[in-house]
């Protein structure tokens, strides 16, 4: 049937027979129901209103929750704040030469975090207010089939390791094209916490979250900086080739080997899932 056994006592030895295990059924027709119920209870969305109007340590928290938001996007040059004045010669600027400046609205998504503990901050461009785009608006993510699948062979594998890491802001390392003029009006919130100033607008030089076009931008990005990447251990040199199989998947192999004559390497494939990087255990030893 759909249900596979996990922790059946009958498949354990007597000693583990003997802790009275209970075994538990899962089904891929309740595996996306228990993910949303597990995302419910552990992030809870926080309107603009209640962090404008925390006191206290509460609102000493979101402060720190902001800057440091702030202070990452300002880390990758994601935007420059300008003035009314600027925006008018940008704008004139803009029209000399054939171009065609977006401005678009803010908003900032707060979020409780671990059951209430923790406070975070993204600030979003409504990129749903732009319209059509020039730009293709989508990468091709890793499907959740294929994800899992990879995840499961691996961990099935007799001392196996998976290896994980989060790309911090991975959209912001992405540029806006050349002839890409977008300028974002700061957020109410924002303004009336004082983090920024009402008459400043936005001039965006990355990939910010909420644009149409980043993840597209983000994937492009992602592709040409992996095609670079040297990895090496105590026994040789590899490098990274694009897999025929699925665009966020990578197969490691020899440096020095040539694309044709490339095979897998003990080290395994990397693939990408929403910006978090993973090293599985290849498929193919």
């Amino acid at each position: 049937g759909k249900g596979r056994r996990v922790g059946d006592p009958q498949s354990h030895n007597k000693q583990n027979h003997n802790n009275n295990i209970t075994p538990v059924t899962t089904t891929t027709d309740n595996f996306e129901e228990e993910e949303e119920e597990k995302q419910a209870t552990t992030h809870k969305i926080v309107s603009p209103k209640t962090v404008v109007e925390a006191t206290g340590k509460d609102r000493k928290e979101w402060d720190e929750s902001i800057q440091k938001e702030l202070g990452s996007m300002k880390e990758k040059g994601a935007f420059e704040k300008i003035t009314a004045k600027q925006l008018s010669n940008l704008k004139e600027k803009a029209r000399k030469e054939q171009q065609q400046v977006i401005i678009l609205p803010s908003q900032v998504v707060f979020t409780l975090k671990d059951q209430g503990k923790k406070k975070k901050t993204r600030l979003v461009a409504c990129g749903n207010f732009e319209g059509e785009t020039p730009n293709q608006t989508k990468t091709n993510e890793l499907d959740q089939t294929m994800f899992k699948t990879l995840v499961a062979w691996s961990a099935s594998r007799k001392g196996s390791t998976i290896g994980s890491v989060d790309i911090t802001t991975a959209f912001l390392n992405a540029t806006l094209p050349p002839n890409r003029i977008v300028v974002l009006r700061a957020p109410w919130a924002l303004t009336r916490t004082g983090h920024i100033q009402a008459d400043e607008y936005l001039l965006l030089k990355r990939a910010v979250y909420g644009l149409r076009d980043s993840p597209k931008l983000w994937g492009d990005y992602r592709n040409e900086t992996l095609a670079k990447v040297k990895l090496t251990d105590a026994r040789k040199a590899c490098r990274l080739e694009h897999s025929e199989y699925h665009h966020s998947l990578w197969i490691v192999i020899d440096a020095k080997a040539k694309k044709e004559q490339g095979t897998p390497t003990e080290f395994g494939d990397l693939l990408d899932k929403d910006g978090n990087m993973m090293l599985v255990p290849s498929r193919f030893r």
